[in-house]
């Protein structure tokens, strides 16, 4: 049996982040779940009031701008 893909698996506080893009912040019980971006080769951070029990769940992975070649700078180019 295979494990669970990058969209279905929670991510806990101080895990890595895999890929970059749009996670759901789930909470222990004190506030409503709610959207971020966070950072590929960051660290899930830690909630400052349910801690190490928040979760994260990748809802839409997204690339940076750089990193598309239509935005990459092209200095022989004229514009």
């Amino acid at each position: 049996m295979q494990g669970a893909s990058k969209a279905e698996r929670l991510f806990k506080a101080g895990d890595k982040v895999p890929e970059s893009g749009v996670y759901t912040v789930i909470h222990a019980q004190h506030r409503s779940n709610h959207d971020a971006t966070i950072f590929e080769g960051e660290l899930f951070p830690a909630c400052a009031v349910c801690q190490t029990q928040v979760r994260f769940k990748l809802v839409r992975p997204a690339g940076l701008i750089s990193g598309d070649s239509d935005f990459q700078q092209n200095p022989g180019a004229k514009g």
